[in-house]
């Protein structure tokens, strides 16, 4: 089978900037984006190895459309640093995976069922952070997102979108010694709720639980004969909590990763020819 696609489409943006003072800044942006579907979404027809998961694609399957709009405010000071952004997105034919209500029995066994499919959708949230020098060597931040997600098509919640989640953390940045430079400790704590906005007669599993992640992470500058080495030493998952996550489809068979301790090590290089002493 050989078959010609071909697809020519405009997208136009515009967007301004608004300085009140040095401290605060208003960004507005407007826009349109078209998207072709990809070859997996129009022809799979069969188990999906890496998710063990049955996926269908749909032919007929045309142009992603969408129209968005975004606006955010920035200030930011000696001590103190904030930013808000909040979006609103129109689309029509979204395409993503619906599950299905009936699994694919196939001689490896009975697997999960998905069908790429297309739906006019309206998708919009917000995204926070805040920034706070609490004392000379202390940092402290937040941040915090939420996603809103309708299908206007079947008038429901959309599926398989981001749970709202926030955040926090500490920072200390410790005096220079010796060799030893940029030397810092951060703690992180991450909270992700239960996603509540899915569609009531859903074919999909129902949503993990909750869950809060916390992490710890240590990382220095080291001179050895005027050669910079970069050590990072983090703990993530501290407290080696069971937790599955919604938009992993894995979550099916397994928790996610419990507490694992992660050390990096980069080494910059520079090369650099001599001068000539001598003019070309």
């Amino acid at each position: 089978v050989r078959d010609n696609y071909r697809f020519q489409f405009p997208n136009v943006s515009f967007g301004l900037i608004w300085r009140a003072d040095t401290l605060n800044q208003l960004k507005f942006h407007i826009g349109s984006a078209r998207r072709a579907p990809s070859i997996n979404e129009w022809f799979s027809d069969g188990l999906h190895h890496g998710t063990a998961t049955y996926e269908t694609g749909d032919p007929s399957l045309g142009l992603e459309k969408a129209w968005l709009c975004s606006i955010g405010w920035k200030h930011v000071s000696d001590r103190f640093s904030s930013e808000l952004g909040l979006y609103s997105m129109l689309i029509n034919d979204y395409i993503y995976l619906v599950p299905s209500d009936q699994p694919v029995l196939t001689l490896s066994g009975a697997f999960p069922a998905y069908r790429y499919t297309g739906v006019d959708a309206y998708i919009g949230g917000v995204d926070a952070s805040l920034d706070l020098q609490l004392l000379d060597h202390l940092q402290a931040g937040f941040d915090g997102s939420l996603v809103y997600a309708q299908n206007r098509t079947a008038d429901s919640p959309l599926e398989l979108m981001p749970a709202p989640r926030i955040a926090s953390s500490l920072r200390w940045e410790f005096a220079d010694r010796g060799r030893w430079s940029a030397c810092t400790v951060q703690f992180t704590y991450r909270r992700v709720f239960r996603q509540e906005w899915i569609p009531d007669n859903t074919a999909d599993a129902p949503a993990p639980a909750a869950y809060g992640i916390s992490s710890i992470g240590v990382e220095t500058r080291y001179s050895m004969f005027g050669q910079p080495i970069w050590l990072n030493l983090a703990a993530e998952n501290l407290f080696n909590v069971r937790y599955r996550d919604y938009l992993n489809r894995l979550r099916y068979y397994s928790d996610e990763m419990g507490q694992n301790l992660v050390l990096r090590i980069k080494v910059p290089l520079s090369f650099s020819a001599k001068s000539h002493d001598h003019p070309h």
